[in-house]
């Protein structure tokens, strides 16, 4: 990101921390506890929820890391 975005280490640092940090934490305590709600209708959806967020999150992900301007 660095070289793409002319960041130096230290802003690429503060970017990626924030955006870690902010959604490490909210993601897995959102998602677990719609899990656990949808959970209670159907038992399969412990494992079908986190594939579909898994799965919405990769290519929004690959955006972050490959786009021209912050």
């Amino acid at each position: 990101m660095g070289r793409v975005h002319g960041l130096d280490p230290a802003q690429n640092g503060l970017l990626f921390g924030l955006v870690y940090g902010v959604l490490g934490v909210g993601g897995p305590l959102s998602g677990g506890g719609y899990s656990d709600l949808m959970s209670k209708k159907q038992e399969n959806c412990k494992l079908r929820f986190p594939a579909l967020a898994a799965a919405i999150v990769f290519p929004a992900y690959l955006i972050f890391l490959l786009a021209d301007t912050l």
